[in-house]
């Protein structure tokens, strides 16, 4: 198992995000940011709304997310008490829609809760050094190359950097690739990354070793390996968020089995074919 592929490993399907809207407490009058036909609209309502509508509302500035959410709110309530004149609160199918929704809340209020007892720094770290003791570290190396357009050009260059010439100070001055600002510095790549030929010519030299003229379809190369090293693993702080969800979906993925495996579950419906 890579670190790639640990951190890919978990989804659970039913760990979604819910509706959280509803009635507010008695609230201080300072909490109220609006009204509709008496009906308060506080703050806690503007924070569910807020995470219930995260997606339409994250790239807002503040002022023009709160103005946001608090017209919803005003059209949800106005809406709400029209449906409400109308008796659709009383009816079989709102009834049915609220016992969902009720027990909609109630999993992801338990998924949520399972999921924040699985994660400590502890457990992070252990999974982090887990993962990165099974990569498959790979051969890097770390070069610099001088681009030129013709053969007779590479030569010159490097004659002139095999004869003492600073090699990076070279590469700023001839080379005609994107890397010259950088003095010629590719940083460090694995196989696979260059084109072929290059690729070739780079990994066959020993760290200090200058290649001969190396023509692929961008022009002439001269390349100079700097280091050799295996593949390094990313630094925790860079993955901590991943890691964090996965043990999160780990958790509730294994609470939802064991609480299956414990119950008495008759399904009347057979369950659809796996797919092929």
């Amino acid at each position: 198992m890579t670190i790639t592929n640990a951190l890919r490993a978990i989804a659970l399907s039913t760990a979604i995000a819910l509706p959280l809207f509803g009635a507010a407490s008695a609230s201080e009058e300072s909490d109220i940011v609006a009204s509709v036909n008496g009906a308060q609209i506080t703050e806690a309502d503007l924070t569910a709304a807020a995470a219930e509508l995260e997606p339409a509302v994250k790239d807002m500035e503040d002022a023009e997310r709160r103005n946001y959410l608090i017209t919803f709110l005003i059209d949800m309530k106005l809406m709400a008490q029209e449906a409400d004149r109308r008796g659709m609160a009383v009816s079989d199918v709102f009834e049915n829609r609220m016992a969902f929704l009720r027990e909609r809340v109630l999993m992801q209020s338990i998924l949520s809760d399972e999921a924040g007892k699985a994660v400590s720094d502890d457990a992070m770290k252990a999974f982090y050094e887990e993962a990165i003791g099974q990569m498959d570290r790979q051969e890097e190396i770390r070069a610099r190359h001088i681009l030129v357009e013709t053969e007779e050009e590479a030569k010159a260059v490097l004659e002139e950097v095999r004869g003492g010439a600073d090699f990076a100070e070279t590469a700023k001055a001839k080379s005609i690739g994107p890397s010259s600002a950088k003095g010629g510095d590719l940083e460090y790549f694995g196989r696979g990354r260059m084109v072929p030929a290059f690729e070739t010519a780079a990994f066959a030299l020993e760290v200090g070793e200058i290649s001969e003229p190396v023509q692929t379809q961008f022009g002439w190369h001269v390349i100079k390996v700097e280091d050799k090293r295996l593949s390094q693993p990313p630094a925790f702080t860079d993955v901590e968020g991943q890691i964090r969800e996965i043990l999160e979906r780990q958790a509730q993925a294994e609470f939802v089995t064991k609480l299956r495996d414990a119950a008495e579950i008759e399904r009347k419906d057979p369950a659809a074919p796996a797919a092929e």
